[in-house]
């Protein structure tokens, strides 16, 4: 989830899933720090539809493994799921 609020922050609110990122601690530092990617960067590598899709897999996936069925169907069923790749 982190991953996902990090790069696809838009997508993140509008999902309003129960998960909640990861909740860094001041050893891990910042985001950024902990991902090793800048804002700047993300804007970069996001802009492409690729990315964007392949973040969005990759959640149903974590979703699938963590046995949330319930969210997949929701995530994977969401009616504007388009407005959030750009």
């Amino acid at each position: 989830m982190l991953i996902l609020s990090h790069y696809l922050p838009d997508l993140f609110k509008r999902l309003q899933l129960p998960v909640q990122p990861t909740i860094l601690t001041e050893k891990d530092g910042d985001v950024e720090i902990k991902l090793h990617c800048t804002k700047l960067r993300v804007g970069e590598i996001m802009q492409y539809p690729e990315t964007q899709l392949y973040l969005y897999d990759l959640l149903l996936m974590k979703l699938v493994d963590d046995g949330d069925l319930k969210n997949v169907r929701v995530v994977g069923s969401y009616p504007s799921i388009g407005k959030g790749i750009r």
